[in-house]
């Protein structure tokens, strides 16, 4: 039986000293214990010292679990037997902190690594500006030491299609943080609502900020604020999963925030991701992007290992 929300129930005295606003840190693990034990190394190496740990198990295997629990540093792990993905695993995280909530909850992938200073940034600009609800951080590629996005992003409501920003673009216009690094205000977490569920993976980081935008809440990027990220190691990217679940995210997020024109963005960010995968002759990720795309249309999601079926 899958964990409920009603039956987490998180002690936050396991991380709670120091004067700074008290930041609940959450990460999700599937079938990848290593990532995110090293991700779990550092951040008890960074210099803000007022924060626990969450590890959301979606549904790993024994031995990944039970790897998880031997960790050496101090985190609370939730178990679900059901893979949730990532929106719903958060959901259910933050769930078990509404007895006793923090300040702020820190979405982090897995698969990252953060810098010693990076939630101090994070926490800093958004006890500076009180109207800001999310800040995201410096995304930079583990291996290459390029920056993948800075902060997060802009969407083209023509194309429908995404859109990684330099620091220089950044300080002009963010129209979504990257779920790399998430940093929500609770006040705004409680205004605004939960994650929507239905995305599954990829998209609801978009989603959620068009959201705090809509309620009033304004976006912004730590600069100074660093990750170090693996992207996609949960999926592949450039994976049939990947295609299928990225296609299908976007209709959802398509539909729900470009209401009265959502078919012209669609077809068009469709066609461009078809186009792409021909000219590689990719083949199979043409039919995972157009699988996708249908299931996104028909609200049916088919789930990582559920290979021929959907609901």
């Amino acid at each position: 039986m899958t964990i409920s929300e009603t039956s987490v129930n998180i002690d936050a005295t396991s991380r709670m000293h120091g004067a700074s606003p008290r930041v609940t840190v959450i990460l999700v693990n599937y079938k990848n214990a290593e990532m995110t034990l090293r991700c779990v190394d550092s951040l008890f190496d960074m210099v803000y010292d007022n924060f626990l740990v969450i590890v959301v198990d979606n549904a790993s295997s024994a031995e990944s679990y039970d790897r998880l629990k031997d960790a050496t540093q101090p985190v609370t792990i939730v178990r679900s037997t059901e893979n949730l993905g990532f929106a719903r695993a958060c959901n259910l995280a933050i769930a078990g902190l509404e007895s006793d909530p923090p300040a702020y909850v820190w979405l982090l992938n897995n698969d990252a690594i953060v810098h010693q200073d990076a939630l101090l940034r994070l926490v800093a600009l958004a006890e500076g500006e009180k109207k800001v609800g999310a800040v995201g951080s410096k995304i930079v590629h583990m291996h290459s030491n390029s920056i993948i996005s800075a902060g997060g992003g802009v969407i083209n409501s023509i194309t429908g299609t995404t859109k990684n920003l330099t620091i220089e673009q950044a300080r002009k216009r963010l129209d979504y943080i990257c779920g790399a690094s998430f940093l929500i205000r609770w006040d705004a977490l409680k205004s605004v609502g939960p994650f929507r569920e239905d995305y599954f993976l990829y998209w609801e980081d978009a989603d959620y900020c068009a959201r705090l935008r809509r309620d009033k809440w304004a976006l912004a990027f730590a600069e100074d604020s660093i990750i170090y990220h693996a992207e996609s190691t949960t999926v592949g990217k450039g994976s049939v999963l990947f295609d299928y679940l990225f296609s299908r995210a976007s209709v959802i997020f398509v539909r729900e925030h470009f209401r009265h024109y959502w078919l012209v963005p669609l077809t068009i960010s469709l066609g461009g991701r078809v186009v792409k995968r021909i000219g590689r002759n990719n083949f199979a990720g043409v039919f995972a992007t157009c699988k996708g795309f249908v299931h996104g249309l028909q609200g049916k999601l088919q789930r990582p290992g559920e290979a021929g079926r959907a609901r």
